[in-house]
């Protein structure tokens, strides 16, 4: 993830919070990069989305089966 994020940003809160506002930039960029893309779900949930999906398609499959004159 490419974060653009300029010194003035970082510039007015450094001395409020005692930080050089260089350290402050490397620290929100980091948190920033660690976030998920908004709507893409994290590794772990795709994972149960996908285990959920091919359940729910071999329900489907069962069902129709069971429909089947028999």
């Amino acid at each position: 993830m490419s974060t653009s994020l300029s010194m003035l940003t970082c510039t007015p809160s450094g001395p409020v919070v005692d930080v050089l506002p260089e350290m402050l930039r490397v620290w929100i960029v980091e948190v920033l990069e660690q976030q998920p893309v908004q709507g893409e779900p994290v590794t772990s949930d795709r994972a149960e989305l996908d285990r959920l999906r091919k359940e729910n398609w071999e329900l489907k499959q069962a069902n129709e089966i069971l429909k089947l004159p028999g």
